[in-house]
């Protein structure tokens, strides 16, 4: 062979072993880069898992979902499942809203298969879903899963069931039933790609951004450990107060009553015990006690080293080491400290209250506040009522001396409605559960303003009111002034005072009388001249009264009305019962 032909030989040995190391490099290649471009076209969803076997965040369940019951006979068919708390609300086709119409005339066993293919186009490989593991009406438990791919043959798990990878590190699966498999809301879908949209971010804070948000749909264990510590710091501080002898259950009740109160004010009878619980408050403030704070450091600080030694599962990897140092760098002591500052701001601020509640008591503000308040109450539960029973306000006229009425019916069905409430044997409007809850309410807060009275005599004067007759404090009062221990302008403001509590004894006399009569079924007693009414009184009288507006309007105008009775022309109303127009609610005299 000559020199040529062995040149040329080795050329094409060299070309074909080339050849066969690109088609290996292809074999080897290829499949790789099929998998890279799917990971990159399909795990758009957190694609590097680190959401995958955590547990979903009780927050993410409760508010981005609502619980559905199945009513499925099934045993292998769950009880519940769960759907987007906020629908995404789209203009429908007709077309589309044809498809859902037969979708509801379906058979209960058609609608699940047409159910189950919807839920086979729902997820795709490598999709991240929610893994529903146990829910009814008072827990639910999941945690995140990735789409792996579809199971055929599992009947159990529906016919379009889809294995799940639940551990990206030992590949650990299962086949769940379909209704236990949540897809993501869309405001979860955001939270996974917060910071992702704006190119002007710096890379890393991106990234810290993507991770926060991350966080907060996993029920991360290093949150439960600083919610333990956060308690634990709290039954700390309490057992220091309790040590100093302070009660904090105590403390917070007068505060939240003084918030709750419809006046807003701190009730008066409970200032000589908030001045003690201050005192001893602000002098932990000025003089801390040191010890105690480091012991809380300390503690808190033994947790989080025995917490980074042995870590829980579960735990949101790209944030752990993050968030341990920064559970170790914070001085869990605050939390005491913070807790403290705030009780004594409470104390600061309700003393200021009271001292505001004084004046407004000696001034006669108070006392008109309430009974504006508890009128005002009557008035508009009276007109809730009639306008639920059907009465007609603008039926009567401003001048209906002077002027018809354009609807002689209505104010014929108001006159039935009034004495329909008024019946004594009979209660089709509820008129006594809304007399009782009235009366409930304001005696209440009669009892709160008569307390701060007896609070503000006791603790300005000395002189102790509970238990004595209003004439008796009265004298004692006016005897203190004759000596010169009090001046003209307090004598008689507070004679004055005095004088309310004793109308305000006299109404809960009189209504506990009314009580106890009605309970015996003897019947009201004798009628006494009084200028006092009850509260009962103040909310029947309006009704009475707008009897007698509607019996006035219809004897004036009412031509049947008027033969039936006798009485004579409209054009002579001198002899008719005249009483003030009620175009608008009832009103409620005062007291």
């Amino acid at each position: 062979m000559g020199v040529g032909a062995k040149h040329s030989s080795a050329a094409e040995g060299s070309r074909e072993g080339e050849g066969q190391g690109r088609e290996r490099l292809c074999d080897n290649v290829l499949p790789i880069a099929r998998s890279l471009l799917f990971h990159v076209t399909r795990y758009t969803m957190d694609p590097s898992s680190s959401l995958v076997g955590l547990s979903v965040h009780q927050k993410i369940l409760q508010n981005h979902y609502r619980l559905v019951p199945l009513h499925s006979t099934d045993p292998a068919v769950p009880q519940y499942t769960l759907a987007a708390a906020h629908e995404e609300k789209e203009e429908a086709s007709g077309k589309e809203r044809g498809l859902r119409r037969a979708f509801i005339e379906l058979s209960g066993k058609e609608r699940e298969s047409v159910r189950d293919k919807a839920a086979n186009g729902k997820y795709r490989k490598g999709d991240l879903v929610i893994l529903l593991l146990e829910a009814d009406e008072t827990k639910r438990r999941a945690m995140y899963a990735r789409v792996h791919d579809t199971v055929e043959g599992a009947e159990s798990a529906g016919p379009y069931a889809r294995r799940l990878l639940l551990n990206p590190l030992s590949n650990h699966e299962c086949v769940p039933h379909t209704a236990s498999v949540i897809p993501f809301t869309g405001d979860m879908k955001q939270m996974l790609h917060v910071g992702s949209a704006s190119s002007a971010t710096p890379p890393d804070v991106v990234q810290k951004q993507a991770q926060r948000a991350m966080q907060k749909l996993v029920h991360d264990p290093i949150d439960e450990l600083y919610a333990q510590l956060e308690q634990d710091m709290k039954e700390s501080f309490y057992s220091l107060l309790e040590s100093e002898g302070v009660d904090h259950e105590r403390l917070e009740q007068i505060v939240t009553e003084a918030v709750s109160d419809d006046s807003f004010f701190i009730s008066l009878s409970n200032v000589a015990e908030l001045r003690s619980i201050a005192l001893t408050l602000n002098e932990l403030e000025e003089c801390p006690p040191m010890d105690f704070y480091h012991e809380l450091d300390k503690y808190a600080a033994a947790r989080l080293a025995e917490f980074k030694e042995s870590p829980p599962p579960g735990i949101f990897v790209p944030n752990q080491e993050r968030a341990l140092e920064e559970l170790r760098t914070f001085p869990f002591s605050t939390l005491a400290k913070n807790r403290l500052r705030r009780y004594c701001g409470d104390c600061t601020s309700l003393l200021e209250q009271s001292k505001i509640k004084k004046r407004l008591l000696l001034n006669g503000e108070e006392k008109r506040d309430l009974t504006d308040w508890w009128h005002q109450l009557i008035k508009s539960n009276c007109y809730a009522l009639l306008e639920e029973a059907g009465f007609v306000f603008g039926a009567v006229p401003d001048d209906y001396i002077s002027e018809a009425p354009t609807d002689i019916a209505a104010v014929r069905g108001n006159l039935a409605i009034v004495k329909a409430i008024l019946n004594p044997h009979a209660d089709p409007y509820q008129v006594r559960a809304m007399v009782d809850r009235l009366k409930h309410r304001i005696y209440q807060r009669i009892d709160l303003f008569i307390g701060d009275i007896e609070s503000l005599m006791l603790d300005d004067h000395g002189m102790e009111m509970r238990g004595q007759p209003i004439t008796a404090v009265i004298a004692e009062m006016e005897a203190k002034h004759a000596a010169g221990e009090v001046s003209d302008v307090d004598c008689d403001t507070w004679c004055s005072l005095l004088k309310d509590v004793g109308y305000l004894h006299e109404m809960k006399e009189m209504e506990e009388e009314a009580e106890r009569q009605q309970a015996s079924g003897k019947g009201p007693s004798a009628l006494t001249l009084s200028n006092v009414v009850p509260v009962s009184g103040l909310i029947m009288g309006s009704f009475y009264r707008l009897e007698n507006q509607m019996n006035t309007v219809l004897e004036l105008w009412d031509a049947g009305a008027r033969e039936a009775t006798g009485h004579g022309s409209p054009t002579s109303p001198q002899g008719s019962r005249v009483v003030s127009p009620c175009t608008s609610p009832p009103s409620v005299p005062r007291a």
